[in-house]
């Protein structure tokens, strides 16, 4: 029953389903109502549409694409191998693509025509989400959001706004900004962010980065660990070190509700770091987490 019932959701979905492969997707967005959106859906090769998997939408940054992000970020060889799928939602342009907006409008400044028309970029994420569950087999409690610079921003918001959508976050290169360090969210999620140690574009120590004054690696992570109450010391437990790169947890969460960090030997594209297997370390970090 469950079967044929996964079988004809596929069916009336209008896509054919390819395991293995890449389908980009058009649809209509609730945060715009006249918004057709995109993004690329991969599944593996073993994906079948009665076996639901958890899910990994990950986001590129300013002046990048879903294209872009797949080939830098690690996560479709990861999931080809491990058996997940990934979505890669497309930003806002053109000529330049990015994300912004949220219901408030929330700060920092970036990007292009999304920031200066207001989208709703936090709900375009969010329907990512639901659009990719109306073509394939998706676990829904393990359903994962993940991010780099401009990509991580949205992390950020979306942790504040729409927290209860995922089991767990990771970004790199964009921590908090003053504003969203002044959330209030909802419900609490693990979270894993990492920032390089020669960023110039967002440095590891903060700076005012698109119109707003970024609070850098250490002070994101004590926010975070506020939020989640936890009670271990903010220097953290070593957790890996090669050369310079070093990560880090917070032995005093509560379960479920844990943050870790790194401080990568990396420029602000961290996935290129030659220390750290970064979608290794963010997928067997998701994988412990459902909702």
């Amino acid at each position: 029953m469950w079967i044929f019932l996964l079988l004809w959701i596929g069916l009336t979905s209008g896509l054919e389903i390819q395991p293995g492969a890449d389908q980009w997707i058009t649809f209509t967005s609730v945060e715009k109502t006249t918004a057709q959106r995109r993004y690329i859906l991969h599944t593996p090769p073993s994906y079948k549409p009665d076996v639901p998997l958890p899910l990994v939408i990950d986001v590129h940054p300013y002046t990048g694409s879903p294209s872009g992000e797949e080939g830098q970020s690690g996560m479709k060889q990861l999931a080809d191998s491990n058996s997940f799928i990934v979505a890669y939602p497309e930003g806002g342009g053109p000529p330049l693509r990015g994300f912004s907006g949220s219901p408030e409008n929330v700060q920092p400044g970036c990007c292009g025509l999304p920031s200066t028309e207001k989208w709703n970029d936090v709900q375009f994420i969010v329907d990512v989400k639901y659009d990719v569950m109306k073509h394939v087999s998706v676990n829904k409690s393990a359903v994962y959001l993940m991010g780099f610079s401009n990509g991580a921003y949205m992390i950020h918001k979306v942790a504040c706004h729409k927290p209860e959508e995922f089991a767990a976050f990771a970004g790199t290169s964009a921590g908090l900004s003053v504003g969203m360090a002044a959330c209030k969210p909802s419900k609490m999620r693990p979270i894993w962010y990492d920032n390089g140690i020669h960023d110039t574009t967002q440095p590891i120590n903060g700076a005012r980065v698109a119109g707003e004054e970024m609070i850098g690696l250490n002070k994101t992570i004590l926010e975070y660990t506020k939020r989640n109450k936890c009670t271990g010391p903010q220097a953290g437990t070593e957790t890996f070190h090669k050369g310079t790169t070093v990560c880090y947890r917070n032995d005093g969460c509560p379960a479920g509700l844990d943050v870790n960090w790194c401080k990568v030997n990396s420029g602000h594209i961290t996935y290129s770091n030659r220390d750290l297997n970064q979608a290794h370390i963010w997928w067997e970090f998701f994988k412990k987490f459902t909702v």
